[in-house]
């Protein structure tokens, strides 16, 4: 949700704001994909979608440290 929030302050214009909104939207709904997944007890999936989302979280770090360099 912060991620969301922050997209608006991004530094880099319309592009880079765009970009973190984006993946913010993506974390959200993989993560929240995970959780349906275990609760129905499909671990194999959950592991999967996990996996998805963590991906999505080290893309925004990436991204930011490219920015800051």
């Amino acid at each position: 949700m912060a991620g969301l929030y922050l997209a608006i302050y991004a530094v880099g214009g319309f592009v880079s704001a765009r970009g973190f909104g984006l993946l913010a939207v993506l974390l959200l709904t993989f993560t929240s994909i995970a959780y349906l997944r275990i609760q129905a007890g499909n671990e194999f999936s959950h592991k999967e979608w996990m996996t998805r989302s963590y991906a999505l979280i080290f893309a925004a770090v990436t991204l930011h440290e490219q920015r800051e360099a």
